[in-house]
């Protein structure tokens, strides 16, 4: 069972520093936990739903954001997403079609949705801004969670140490180079990383080594 982590709702005096990892090939299974216990994500004043999927989470296409089957804010399912704002210390869980009756009831814009009216949400007010939760599941961690990780997630300290140091060997072996705002850390970076991790709420970004040894992001920021 996967316990919901919420990254949001913690105001934070300074800017969160930027830990860059980049692999040869990016062990995208390994940072699966992370996504469906959930991280966080700042988005500013106005922001939607609808924003979120096509900027963050990379489903730009109308192919790509039908694959959307459920998307629920605060345990409450969305249809519309256009008219979702968002504000800090939301909690977003987005996820392909579930299967069964209550799958079918949950997904967005099914003709069974009056089955779940009552906790169904409605259009919301201009959202504020700040740092909503993020969580992701089924196809949605192969589809949106390479995107997401690519453009940044944020994590305290604390949870991004231990799911560092649970990480296996081969995980560290494909990892090709690590960066805390911007300045390389040594090797070996199983040591280093852990080591140099600040205090308080860091800023993690995941990328694909390029063959000449810089970084390529997985998918190119909004």
């Amino acid at each position: 069972m996967v316990r919901e982590r919420q990254e949001s709702g913690q105001t934070k005096d300074r800017t969160p520093e930027t830990l860059d990892l980049a692999f040869e090939s990016v062990p995208s299974a390994d940072f699966d936990v992370l996504l469906m216990e959930g991280v966080g994500v700042q988005v500013p004043p106005g922001y939607t739903a609808g924003r979120l999927v096509r900027e963050r989470l990379g489903l730009a296409t109308e192919a790509l954001q039908a694959r959307v089957g459920t998307l629920c804010l605060n345990g409450s399912p969305v249809d519309d997403l256009e008219t979702c704002a968002l504000g800090d210390g939301v909690r977003i869980a987005v996820s392909g079609a579930l299967p069964g009756l209550a799958g079918a009831c949950l997904r967005r814009g099914s003709v069974l949705a009056a089955m779940r009216a009552p906790i169904t949400l409605a259009a919301t007010g201009p959202g504020r801004g700040g740092t909503v939760t993020v969580r992701l599941f089924n196809v949605m961690l192969r589809l949106a969670g390479p995107p997401l990780l690519a453009q940044g997630v944020l994590l305290d300290r604390e949870r991004l140490a231990e799911f560092l140091a649970g990480r296996s060997r081969r995980f560290w072996l494909s990892a090709r180079s690590a960066h805390l705002d911007g300045r390389a850390l040594d090797t070996p970076l199983e040591q280093s990383v852990q080591a140099s991790l600040p205090s308080g709420r860091l800023r993690l970004r995941i990328a694909a080594s390029g063959e000449g040894g810089g970084q390529e992001t997985l998918c190119a920021s909004s």
